[in-house]
């Protein structure tokens, strides 16, 4: 029963151990979460008083970049996708090609 209760205190002393600098880390990271958040809470509080006008520049570049963020990758698969068929349409050219000059040599061989 002791040895169980040894191994047991063991282990809790070594997940404590290894838990103790998470616990800390967490600790910090939700006081500066909370300072962020009084932040943000001032930080509306004084935008309200900017105008707009000074806003809508920045609006509008935000709005071409989330644009753009959204279109490229799907212009970039298109784009994928229709230059992997014009290399299987060159293929076929070229393969149509090779059998025509074949067939050609084929029969100036038989002449």
């Amino acid at each position: 029963m002791k040895l169980k209760l040894l191994k047991f205190l063991t282990v809790s002393l070594l997940t404590l151990i290894v838990l103790f600098p998470e616990v800390l880390v967490c600790n910090v990271i939700w006081e500066k979460h909370l300072q962020l958040i009084e932040m943000q809470r001032e930080l509306s509080e004084v935008t309200i008083s900017i105008s707009s006008h000074q806003n809508t520049g920045i609006l509008k570049a935000f709005h071409l970049g989330k644009w753009l963020f959204l279109l490229f990758p799907i212009c970039l698969g298109i784009f994928i996708f229709l230059y992997d068929r014009y290399l299987v349409y060159r293929a076929t050219v070229w393969q149509q090609r090779v059998d025509m000059l074949e067939k050609m040599w084929h029969e100036s061989m038989e002449r």
